[in-house]
């Protein structure tokens, strides 16, 4: 058994050495400038890593929150353009309360898929589930 890849899922360490979950803090970090900080730093340090590591594979995670962001969006493809490696990058789009315009999530998925990286849909996987629960 190998390792496949590598998620890069965000957590808090605090002063008393105790983890927090995304659960526990990301949902009061979206009403504030933290929750781009913290998407940023995600999306930094996955670019880093690839090109750290650039036999590897990594994915990390967004929300629609995140490709409707002018600065997150680029901020992304602006790395696809410069590592050497993009096929080693999936992104997953979150299923998120709100998404509506899906027009502009696709207008994302073609663009970073333009340069090689993975798109993983777990709105669609949501909604797959969603049918089989309902037929049976």
């Amino acid at each position: 058994n190998s390792i496949w890849s590598y998620e890069i899922l965000i957590r808090i360490l605090d002063e008393n050495n105790r983890i927090w979950s995304p659960a526990q803090f990301l949902n009061i970090a979206k009403d504030t400038i933290l929750y781009a900080m913290l998407s940023k730093s995600v999306i930094m340090q996955t670019f880093e890593l690839l090109r750290k590591f650039p036999q590897t594979h990594f994915s990390f995670n967004v929300s629609a929150i995140d490709i409707f962001d002018d600065e997150l969006r680029g901020l992304i493809i602006d790395n696809l353009r410069t590592i050497e490696n993009p096929q080693n990058l999936s992104i997953e789009i979150l299923e998120t309360e709100g998404v509506e315009d899906y027009d502009r999530i696709n207008l994302f998925v073609n663009q970073v898929k333009q340069h090689g990286c993975k798109i993983r849909s777990m709105i669609l996987a949501a909604r797959i589930l969603t049918f089989i629960v309902f037929c049976r």
